[in-house]
């Protein structure tokens, strides 16, 4: 029998070559999934795997989510399911784990039913101005926070860059040069919050002194849908505009796409490193399993309802 399941799971980005399908199984994310799922015992691929985020090259995820078919003639033991992934991602030193899977209904989509999704995006300012930051930078951050080279951060200025982003816009200025992709989908996406807030290091200065020479900052963003590399575009301006190399002006004449594409603001992009899928949002009732049956119910009350209101109106 064919079913449905729904597979959460984090990853480190920098373990991959690509989060979508690529030539070794092992070296994308998707690949990492399809080619436990296929060994699984009396079980078989019935569907690829269908992420609903495609994350960058070197981008991690805490939550990323996908869907698959498998086809087994016996009830999976999800939990069964998830030692046995794990066990060998762990192995071999893969940085992938499955938190969670379940059950959904078949014509349940992880991309297209995701209600919103949360980007965490981390960056660290020196205290001091170093000649040369790397040996003073902390080994427990190195591929997993923003370093920036220089000290000083206007966090007032970026609240009011971050002000302007809220909301819905054409971001067709935070996509870089157009591709035959972006010509032919919407750059219009709305953003539902953006803030930053005080960070904090990996690990405390007790156990790693480095990380006393820097101040932490945490960029969090939420929105449906975002263009191709959206969100590093957008905290690579909001850094322009704290460090005090682009102006909240600039930023509101990228949304009105009154910039040329040859600005040097175009060509700027935070560095894939420091940015996290938090999580992916779905409407509970999306993920039951018996969805389209409850929708059946739904729709025939509501047409009863209605056909009894046009029985009393007929009355009248």
């Amino acid at each position: 029998m064919k079913r449905r399941y729904l597979l959460s799971f984090s990853y480190l980005g920098n373990h991959f070559q690509s989060c979508s399908r690529d030539g070794n199984n092992l070296s994308s994310v998707v690949g990492a999934l399809e080619d436990r799922l296929q060994r699984l015992k009396n079980t078989s691929l019935a569907s690829n795997v269908v992420v609903s985020s495609r994350t960058d090259r070197g981008v991690h995820a805490i939550q990323n989510t996908a869907h698959v078919d498998l086809l087994t003639d016996r009830e999976l033991s999800l939990t069964n399911v998830l030692n046995v992934l794990n066990k060998f991602y762990r192995k071999n030193n893969i940085g992938l784990r499955v938190s969670a899977i379940r059950q959904v209904a078949d014509d349940f989509n992880a991309r297209k039913f995701a209600r919103f999704r949360t980007y965490l995006y981390r960056i660290a300012v020196p205290k001091y101005n170093f000649d040369c930051i790397d040996p003073y930078t902390p080994i427990s951050e190195v591929t997993r926070c923003y370093f920036l080279r220089k000290p000083g951060f206007d966090i007032d200025a970026v609240q009011k860059g971050l002000s302007l982003l809220i909301g819905t816009h054409n971001f067709l200025s935070f996509t870089g040069k157009p591709s035959k992709q972006t010509l032919v989908r919407t750059p219009i996406r709305r953003i539902f919050s953006f803030t930053i807030n005080q960070g904090a290091p990996l690990m405390c200065d007790l156990h790693e002194p480095f990380s006393n020479n820097f101040d932490y900052w945490d960029f969090i963003v939420e929105g449906r849908s975002f263009n191709y590399r959206q969100v590093r575009r957008m905290i690579g301006a909001l850094v322009a505009v704290g460090q005090g190399k682009f102006s909240c002006n600039g930023l509101q004449r990228m949304l009105d796409l009154e910039v040329q594409s040859d600005e040097w603001i175009m060509s700027i992009i935070a560095p894939a490193c420091g940015l996290y899928l938090m999580k992916v949002t779905y409407n509970e009732d999306d993920l039951a399993v018996n969805r389209k049956q409850k929708q059946c119910i739904q729709e025939y009350s509501n047409l009863m309802f209605l056909l009894k209101q046009r029985e009393l109106c007929l009355k009248v």
